[in-house]
């Protein structure tokens, strides 16, 4: 006991989840220690007989593990320390629950790809069934379709920067809204008070903090107050914005197309034109309406479709938010195009180059379309190394190790939480040199064109294994013509005070799931009168 207090004493002066209170913390750990240790099935209790050890990582206390250890805030600097010290895959345990951070491309590679079929946990035959939908639209073959949609809400977006730059973040909500609601539903939004939009938002926001480390300890045990964990109250309201992200805006989408359809294409018409008149329409409204919540929130329909779900008091919340094949599209979006602004606010010369290939290769009587995408190799790196740069999925969405598998000579056990550490990956030195650096030059091969033999961002930035996002291509695709459009007729630059003197900003990322940047300034003008008149030309589409 006298060994316990002096280690609870000597974490807390460090720890993001010491409290007051160290005997609340000894009372409950000896509370548990019953219970977790009865547990057959523990990782932990696992480990022996099989004459390899667990991965290294930092020293695990008795009973509680590394409880005191997960970090709360900026979890990739933690991880990337661990990372450093113990290699490529870090070991923590949490109340007999393993957790592996997976911290190389080599090490992501040969165990989310290479054995994906024991390190991605299979979903119920619902959710293939609403994958498959969702990536029959939105795959490679059909992506396309969309095209017009991102281009005139990136064309609206000009406007909104030119005219009241110093809301620029608002203004990309609202142009990833448009994009995702024209595209899903053909519902269009012209604000980002929206009820639609701030559903989504709402949404988003729970999913990234239901993803950081210490809420994985609500699925460890069923406590609302001990801290880092997610109370009851919050997770019921969850239940509450999901049930209307799911079903309000798709009977919306019915409703219009009832009235004679939307102007442009939509996943939702797709698929009820496509729809056998002789299956059940229940069965069809179902299938539809969850796919489209999967395009629309990013949020999982295994988890939605479940009748219980609302009756319980805690649901396991790594099935609840982390099933999802996409992390909340749309604030992703805003999130990897709030770090394009802010590169292009510090970086200037990397805004002036892509400008200069713009204007050899588009003209200024035009704006850039997907046609030229082939012939603007720079921009296409600008967009790889912003995903780079900044991770807007520090950590991967966990995965459940199905069996027990070794892995370099270490024993990894059946039911641990394998987690990819993104940031990492993508700021690996010996991978990315200079990481901290924006450089486009990167990706880029001496004659100028895209190096296919540098490991792609893309492919880590998505997801892992067969949980990456099915709807990368159109992520891609957005995130693409809205920086082109951007580019082609604005001029990004540090923002001056009252007495004329540049405003430094820098790249500060917040914590959670999905992380954007801090809140920074930056001035917006128009490149030329004739770029001025092209953003009025596109504000009418």
């Amino acid at each position: 006991m006298t060994f316990i207090l002096e280690k609870l004493h000597d974490r807390a002066s460090i720890s993001p989840f010491a409290i007051g209170g160290l005997g609340l913390i000894v009372a409950f750990a000896f509370g548990l220690f019953i219970n977790i240790y009865k547990k057959s099935g523990a990782p932990e209790s696992r480990t022996k007989g099989h004459g390899f050890p667990l991965p290294p990582g930092p020293e695990p206390m008795p009973v509680i593990g590394n409880l005191l250890d997960i970090p709360r805030k900026h979890e990739w600097q933690t991880l990337t320390k661990w990372s450093a010290k113990y290699g490529d895959i870090v070991r923590v345990t949490v109340l007999g629950r393993v957790i592996i951070f997976v911290n190389t491309m080599k090490a992501a590679n040969d165990l989310f790809d290479k054995r994906s079929a024991i390190y991605s946990d299979r979903p119920r035959l619902p959710l293939l069934n609403e994958v498959r939908v969702f990536t029959g639209q939105f795959g490679t073959g059909n992506v396309k379709k969309f095209d017009i949609v991102q281009e005139q809400a990136s064309g609206k977006l000009l406007k909104r920067l030119l005219v009241n730059p110093e809301n620029f973040i608002d203004h990309l909500r609202l142009h990833a809204g448009q994009v995702i609601m024209m595209s899903v539903y053909g519902i269009n939004v012209e604000s980002r008070l929206d009820g639609y939009i701030t559903t989504a938002q709402k949404v988003m926001d729970a999913v990234s903090e239901a993803g950081r480390p210490g809420a994985f300890l609500v699925d460890i045990f069923p406590i609302s107050w001990f801290p880092g964990t997610i109370s009851k109250d919050i997770i019921k309201q969850w239940r509450i914005d999901i049930h209307n992200l799911r079903w309000k805006p798709y009977a919306a989408s019915v409703e219009i197309l009832a009235e004679g359809g939307s102007p442009g294409p939509s996943f939702v018409s797709a698929l009820l034109e496509k729809s056998d008149g002789d299956c059940d329409k229940t069965e069809m409204d179902v299938l539809i309406r969850d796919s489209a919540a999967l395009a629309y929130g990013g949020l999982p329909p295994i988890s939605l479709s479940d009748p219980n779900l609302l009756m319980r008091p805690y649901a396991p919340l790594p099935t609840f938010f982390s099933s999802s094949l996409t992390i909340a599209g749309a604030d992703t979006s805003v999130a990897t195009l709030t770090a394009f602004i802010l590169a292009m606010t510090i970086y200037p010369e990397v805004r002036k180059n892509a400008q200069a290939e713009i204007d050899a290769v588009v003209g200024a009587s035009r704006l850039p379309s997907f046609s030229d995408r082939k012939n603007l190799p720079y921009l296409t790196a600008v967009m790889k190394e912003t995903m780079r740069w900044h991770t807007t999925a520090p950590q991967a969405l966990p995965h459940l190790l199905k069996e027990d598998d070794v892995y370099n000579g270490y024993f990894l056990p059946a039911g641990s939480i394998i987690v990819g550490n993104t940031w990492g990956i993508l700021h690996d030195p010996a991978v990315y040199p200079d990481p901290m650096t924006f450089k486009p030059e990167r990706f880029l091969t001496a004659e100028g064109e895209i190096d296919d033999t540098l490991t792609d961002p893309v492919k880590y930035t998505f997801g892992y294994g067969r949980r990456i996002c099915a709807g990368l291509n159109f992520a891609e695709n957005t995130l693409w013509i809205t920086m082109a459009f951007i580019l082609s007729t604005l001029d990004i630059t540090l923002a001056k005070d009252a007495a004329g003197n540049p405003i430094p900003a820098a790249l500060d990322p917040s914590s959670g799931l999905i992380s954007h940047p801090d809140p920074f300034k930056c001035s917006v003008t128009a490149r030329s009168a004739q770029a001025e008149a092209l953003i009025h030309q596109a504000d009418v589409f």
